[in-house]
């Protein structure tokens, strides 16, 4: 195999895993919103802060910042 095929073929092989880390993320992400999706809708929160307190202790998928709604974030 020649210098330039061998590069090619590492490039190829980390884009393939890229790929795949970002297809994880993405599903993890989707996750985190329905699961906040369907909490929302069997929870009602006497006010903002009762929100965040539940919501910083879930889990972020990850290590990712959970987005959602009014740029919520899921603190960590």
């Amino acid at each position: 195999m020649t210098k330039r095929q061998d590069i090619s073929s590492r490039r190829s092989r980390d884009e393939k895993l890229r790929d795949k880390e970002q297809e994880q993320l993405l599903k993890a992400l989707q996750t985190s919103i329905d699961d906040y999706s369907s909490y929302q809708k069997s929870t009602c929160f006497q006010n903002y802060s009762d929100f965040l307190t539940v919501f910083s202790s879930w889990q972020c998928p990850y290590g990712w910042h959970k987005i959602v709604q009014d740029k919520v974030t899921c603190l960590s």
